[in-house]
């Protein structure tokens, strides 16, 4: 029992981290005592990712020569307690840092149309409101206050896109991430596609303030990011990729300077072919940390063994090829990058 106790709490970290989505399922599947597991023997953990750091640093991977091109996107513009996510002062605090460091933001549109920034559907975990984001007009919106990622409300209100373009402007990079799904159980009000219409939308408003240079347009899929090209080609582009087919397909019809390849959560040793293909045709590569981050916070260790951890992981996915990372602690990872 002791001995698939061990493996339960090895098979479970090793895919919660590093294994791709089915795979993942897979064990969740065959390990159905995992829950017990995460209730009772936490402290497993623990020993489990002391070895797997072992493992994780003993294992090759061609390094690379320099380390001098790399850069942070603050995911919702940085995790910070006293700022909150989507608020120009949270942007410009994570900014402050260091030039490093761009900006990841949500865009919603309220009930008249108003393009401001809000990751959820709803109101209640990010500000004093209630209701859905979309029903909700811009009058009642910009009167509410935003809340930290602790709970606490702030003095802080809802900024617009228009608001935010114009702030960013020679100051940094924005990837503008539009919500493009309508919530669900709600009746959409046209019988265009939501999605187009509000990438249609954000593409206008880059334009009206001249912010090619400022923007990277975040789309989920090949049909969105041709649409979106196919709007304006001087946009450039955050696009998924986690195959070479995919890259080639993205490659038929967008420029390589005009992209962004966001290779998903962070799998070390994933597809390393992948890595070299997108090198070879000089495409800039951006990945998630945050759902490392999570895994790595909920381990009962200390706050140093935590740092170091967090420190290989981070330099074992450089030498990879990833040179934009999408995190959350911005500070952190500002301090561990730069050593």
């Amino acid at each position: 029992m002791y001995l698939r106790t061990v493996f339960t709490a090895f098979a479970f970290f090793w895919s919660s981290v590093f294994l791709p989505h089915e795979t993942k399922r897979a064990l969740e599947y065959a390990l159905s005592w995992r829950k017990m597991m995460r209730r009772k023997m936490s402290w497993v953990y623990g020993f489990v990712s002391l070895c797997l750091l072992c493992l994780f640093w003993a294992t090759p991977v061609q390094a690379r020569s320099a380390q001098s091109d790399w850069w942070l996107s603050a995911h919702r513009g940085g995790d910070t307690k006293g700022y909150p996510e989507n608020a120009i002062e949270t942007f410009a605090h994570s900014v402050s840092l260091s030039k490093r460091v761009w900006i990841e933001c949500d865009i919603s549109e309220s009930a008249d149309g108003v393009l401001m920034m809000m990751h959820d559907s709803t109101l209640s975990r990010t500000s004093t409101g209630h209701g859905y984001v979309v029903q909700t007009p811009w009058a009642k919106l910009k009167t509410l206050r935003l809340k930290d990622p602790y709970g606490h409300i702030t003095p802080y209100r809802i900024p617009r896109l228009i608001d935010v373009l114009r702030w960013g402007k020679g100051k940094t990079q924005l990837f503008l991430d539009v919500k493009s799904r309508w919530p669900r159980g709600l009746r959409h009000r046209t019988h265009r596609p939501y999605w187009k219409s509000i990438f249609s939308r954000v593409v206008k408003m880059i334009q009206q303030q001249r912010a090619w240079k400022d923007v990277v347009v975040i789309t989920y899929n090949v049909r969105q990011a041709l649409y979106v090209h196919k709007l304006d080609k001087r946009l450039r582009l955050s696009v998924g990729l986690t195959s070479i087919s995919k890259l080639q397909t993205y490659l038929r019809h967008i420029p390589a300077h005009r992209m962004i390849a966001f290779t998903g959560l962070l799998f070390y040793g994933e597809k390393p072919s992948l890595y070299q293909a997108l090198k070879r045709h000089q495409v800039k590569v951006i990945a998630a940390t945050f759902r490392a981050e999570s895994v790595v916070a909920r381990l009962p260790l200390t706050g140093w063994m935590r740092r170091i951890i967090w420190s290989l992981m981070l330099q074992r996915y450089s030498e990879l090829g990833i040179q934009i990372f999408a995190v959350n602690d911005t500070r952190l990872a500002l301090t561990l990058l730069s050593q």
